[in-house]
């Protein structure tokens, strides 16, 4: 369209193209043009070319929010500023690539990529947190910004929802996501230096009673929970070990499996909380919950025990989240009212379970209270669990990997755990689920 002597009657009166986009260009203020879309929007912008001869374009605003006069006057600044070398899209492309590198969202990727999936266990909490209760109140907004007053705002808010252990969780999560940007000179200082935590928290003594182990060995074998997860939460009740652990099991981890006597699971002192490699003997229960996950459905060489179905080209396991999520399910499907009520939601055990859902942690602190109970010594317990030691013998010389005293300890269990659960015992393969 020809160059023309705008008007505010002549541009409220010019009509969109029946398709695409035009543009008005106003022949008394040099480089503005007014584009029109086949949806009726009008935006102002300023047209040059910069020192090497460039096209270039900047918006200045929508009309009529901008008027015709006001974007001659800000065409006719940038006109100046042109030609004493400035190329104002240029800097306002990159004020906004700075402000993106400035937002709390990039921090929070650079803390994730440089420090938790670096040196945490626990990174994917990081990232599930950071993703549910941080990043919908900062993402975009200036990390240096960020007061004091802004982080209590936050943590306040989780605990006035009912949450207050996440709401520690949270915080001790922003403490260290701060401390990282201080030390990488992002910051001089930071916000949550020095603040308390913002609830008490009542150590938990959740232990399973009988009911509940006979509800948890059936409940976590029937959907919504799939048989992986349940056979991952099977043994982890068995083994006493930490559910990222077992949700990550390996093949390569396992040794003599066909041996009941002998048969061994190595975990590598990279996936073990206490940084040590940690021997856990395998009862012949056990064995049969890794064969029956074996005989799941599985891609070829898949090196886990329990892989993701959600694992991309590169293999992954299922992840701790996963047991957790599930235990909840367990109780939500004992839930009264549902519209399709569990079918065990009257078994003796259903209502503790609602009322106080465990954990998969629990499931840990329930297979180390029962070995105490059967008279397992509580050296003995600690082995099992790979308690850190604490005197400096054992922290420094005593190598010694307890495998008798790991294998009595566990075998015990197993023993009692299958007299607890009675014939459901022996953990179902995949093609006998229970229904």
């Amino acid at each position: 369209m020809p160059a023309q002597p705008l008007t505010d009657a002549l541009v409220r009166s010019l009509r969109p193209p029946l398709s695409g986009r035009v543009e008005v260009t106003d022949a008394r203020c040099r480089g503005l043009v007014l584009r029109i879309t086949g949806a009726g929007e009008k935006t102002w912008a300023f047209r040059y070319r910069d020192r090497a001869g460039r096209p270039q374009r900047l918006t200045i605003g929508r009309y009529p929010d901008v008027g015709l006069a006001d974007a001659r006057t800000k065409a006719d600044e940038e006109r100046r500023r042109v030609a004493t070398g400035a190329s104002p899209a240029v800097e306002k492309r990159e004020a906004r690539e700075n402000a993106d590198r400035l937002a709390f969202g990039h921090l929070a990727d650079r803390y994730l990529e440089e420090h938790a999936r670096r040196f945490k266990r626990s990174h994917e909490a990081d990232e599930r947190n950071l993703k549910l209760h941080v990043r919908p109140h900062w993402q975009r907004l200036p990390y240096a910004d960020i007061r004091r007053r802004d982080v209590v705002e936050l943590l306040e808010g989780i605990y006035a929802s009912g949450r207050h252990t996440q709401s520690n969780r949270v915080k001790a999560l922003v403490s260290k996501l701060f401390a990282f940007a201080v030390e990488k000179g992002l910051l001089d200082a930071s916000p949550a230096t020095g603040m308390r935590r913002i609830a008490d928290e009542v150590p938990r003594e959740r232990v399973l009673t009988d009911d509940e182990v006979r509800l948890f060995w059936r409940t976590v074998m029937l959907a919504p929970v799939s048989p992986k997860v349940g056979l991952a939460l099977r043994l982890a009740l068995l083994t006493g070990q930490r559910a990222g652990e077992v949700a990550g099991m390996r093949l390569d981890e396992l040794q003599a499996v066909d041996d009941p006597s002998g048969a061994l699971w190595t975990l590598p002192a990279a996936r073990t909380k206490a940084r040590r490699e940690h021997l856990v003997p395998l009862s012949s229960l056990a064995v049969s919950i890794i064969r029956d996950a074996l005989a799941l459905p599985r891609r070829d060489r898949d090196p886990f025990v329990f892989p993701s179905p959600r694992a991309g080209e590169v293999p992954s396991p299922i992840t701790a989240h996963a047991l957790a999520v599930a235990m909840a399910r367990v109780a939500v499907s004992l839930a009264h009212g549902s519209k399709e009520p569990h079918a065990l939601a009257k078994h003796q055990g259903a209502a503790s379970w609602r009322a106080e859902t465990p954990s998969p942690h629990d499931l840990r602190r329930t297979a180390a209270t029962r070995m105490r109970a059967l008279g397992v010594a509580r050296d003995d317990v600690r082995l099992v669990l790979n308690h850190a030691p604490g005197d400096v013998l054992g922290r420094h010389y005593d190598r010694h990997a307890g495998l008798g005293e790991k294998r009595r300890a566990l075998d015990a269990w197993a023993r009692e755990l299958e007299r607890i659960v009675g014939a459901a015992g022996h953990a179902p393969s995949h093609n006998q689920r229970e229904e």
